[in-house]
Parts: C-alpha cells; structure tokens; sequence
C-alpha cells in the first residue's frame, strides 16, 4: 500500500531499454565470425497528461478563490471592522 501513496497510478509503463545488443553468429571457411551491431531504440513519446495537471492545479486556485470571494462579501457587510 505505500507504493500507492508514492507513485502515480496512471503512470503504468515500464521503461524499456534504451540499446540493446544483437549478436549475428556466421561461419565463413571453418573459423567462426562474430559481428556485434548496436540498435538504438527511441522511447516512446507519451502524450501530455492534462488532466493530472488540472487535479492538481484547478483545487488549490478555486479554494483561493471562494476564499477571497467570502472575504469580499465579509468585508462589505461589516462595513470598516475587516478590511478590504
């Protein structure tokens, strides 16, 4: 359960190697030959998640905001006790 409280759920994919080694194994005249060739693979680009961004921006700006709201309505019904 303390994976769950450290990493997101939505992100699910597991890394994958970045190069990977082929080994091609062929016989010329009775000596074996051995050739290592590199292959570089490209990760692939995840699209932008904006609604974990909006989860966690949208709460904290809206709370900010009905906050000042019922200050501006408090403010004006109690005339000069709370400021403006």
């Amino acid at each position: 359960m303390v994976s769950a409280a450290f990493h997101s759920p939505w992100n699910t994919s597991i890394a994958e190697p970045a190069i990977q080694t082929a080994t091609n194994r062929s016989t010329t005249t009775g000596t074996e030959a051995v050739t290592h060739a590199i292959v570089v693979i490209k990760p692939v680009r995840q699209p932008y998640d904006w609604r974990a961004l909006a989860l966690a921006v949208l709460p904290p700006v809206l709370g900010l905001a009905l906050l000042v709201g019922i200050w501006a309505l408090v403010s004006i019904s109690t005339s000069s006790s709370i400021p403006s």
